[in-house]
């Protein structure tokens, strides 16, 4: 009985190793640039969600730019890619470097009102099922420049 419990455990092992760690779907380096009415859009966070796989994020800079990241490694999963973009806004007080006790009392406040959370762009650009956005990642990476200008 021992035997059979120490094989089935053996190659338990032995199948979830096969199916986890390093390998993973394969990505490929995937940038581009985010605009909003015509103007860049900085501090968006921009998502390739793929059908099978973990999802990419990036955020763009001033300039609207963005690279995508998956678990650690620059770039997307291959094939095709939903694709979110979404820039939050709340209305609280930044926490100075040495906080008074009424710079604490406002910023209780302020994670009180978290749920009061803007987005500055349409809401719809905020989830795969109603962006729009797609992106078709492939192994030939000097395609894989995505810009997207976002409308109302």
């Amino acid at each position: 009985m021992r035997r059979h419990v120490s094989c089935f455990l053996l190659i338990g092992a032995f199948l979830f190793s096969s199916g986890c760690g390093e390998g993973g779907p394969s990505v490929a380096s995937v940038s581009g640039t985010v605009t909003y009415q015509g103007q860049p859009v900085a501090d968006a966070m921009v998502s390739f969600i793929p059908e099978k796989g973990a999802p990419g994020n990036g955020q763009t800079d001033a300039a609207g730019k963005y690279t995508i990241s998956t678990r650690g490694k620059n770039g997307a999963v291959l094939g095709l890619n939903k694709v979110t973009v979404t820039k939050m806004t709340t209305d609280g007080p930044a926490m100075p470097a040495n906080p008074t006790p009424e710079d604490m009392r406002k910023a209780a406040e302020a994670s009180a009102r978290m749920s009061q959370t803007e987005s500055q762009l349409p809401s719809k650009y905020g989830t795969a099922f109603s962006s729009g956005l797609t992106a078709t990642v492939t192994s030939d990476e000097s395609a894989n420049v995505f810009d997207f200008d976002l409308t109302d």
